[in-house]
């Protein structure tokens, strides 16, 4: 199964189970804390290891925390959602809060009473919906949308001189 999938399961609906030896309890195979059960025509492993849920997804492993799944990335845990990995973090830009998908570049800013939610996509704007409802409150073009400051590389002579040459590339 793959992150859309174990996204979908809430593992909270499997029931606990003393008995070591391994077999299936309805649609779910136990087998000590190793949980397996079908998604789509796709099988996923569950692990619990305490009060954790842990969750096998192709190749990565899955926390359930919070009622939501997060994947450990390179240096970060990032929170699955529409199975794909998104970073939460801060806009200060914006003075808000949301989540950011690293693959496309997709925004979603919660305003600071997290009623709305904008979804800024680079090259087609913005569309605002409510939170809570889900329902379209606005939709703004990518020529209305501010322009917004991105770091860039720094300059040559901001490098220190003893890592000039590795920041100089391959030759």
């Amino acid at each position: 199964a793959g992150l859309a999938d174990a996204e979908r399961f809430d593992p909270a609906g499997i029931p606990a189970d003393r008995s070591r030896a391994a077999h299936w309890d309805g649609p779910v195979f136990h087998d000590g804390r190793a949980r397996g059960t079908q998604r789509d025509g796709r099988w996923l492993w569950l692990y619990k290891e305490r009060s954790r849920w842990w969750a096998l997804a192709g190749t990565d492993a899955l926390l359930r925390r919070g009622g939501l799944w997060w994947v450990r990335q390179p240096r970060a845990w990032l929170l699955v959602h529409d199975g794909k990995p998104w970073a939460w973090r801060a806009f200060a830009e914006w003075n808000a809060q949301g989540l950011y998908q690293p693959d496309t570049g997709t925004e979603m800013v919660y305003s600071r009473d997290f009623r709305r939610v904008a979804v800024v996509v680079p090259g087609h704007g913005a569309q605002v919906y409510d939170a809570r409802s889900g329902s379209l409150v606005a939709s703004l073009p990518e020529s209305a949308m501010p322009r917004r400051r991105r770091p860039g590389v720094p300059a040559a002579d901001l490098i220190p001189p003893w890592d000039a040459e590795r920041a100089a590339g391959p030759r």
